[in-house]
């Protein structure tokens, strides 16, 4: 799975979440270049999470402020999320580790 996605699926795995709080949890954890995720990049992975069954997409209006497109995890996408990190936790022998610390 590439990074993108399962930068976008660990934070929807923690809580439901709009792409502008994703954005901002990367700008400020400095994953940009890590998981080689742009703020349009972020969108285009959420749909395609969408399309695949991971993520499912709702509506949400908080007070006078225009809606916005809120995910939340599947079943299948917290699966898919937990096989990535188990896997990522067994693969010790590569290069670039999946989880740095």
């Amino acid at each position: 799975m590439p990074k993108n996605e399962l930068v976008c699926l660990a934070m929807v795995y923690c809580q439901r979440s709009h792409a502008y709080a994703i954005n901002e949890f990367i700008k400020i954890m400095k994953l940009e270049r890590w998981a080689k995720i742009s703020r349009a990049s972020l969108y285009n992975t959420l749909k395609r999470l969408e399309k695949n069954g991971c993520l499912k997409m709702s509506n949400e209006r908080l007070g006078e402020m225009p809606e916005r497109k809120c995910y939340s995890m599947t079943d299948k996408g917290i699966l898919q999320y937990k096989t990535e990190c188990i896997d990522g936790l067994r693969c010790t022998d590569s290069e670039e580790d999946l989880f740095p610390l």
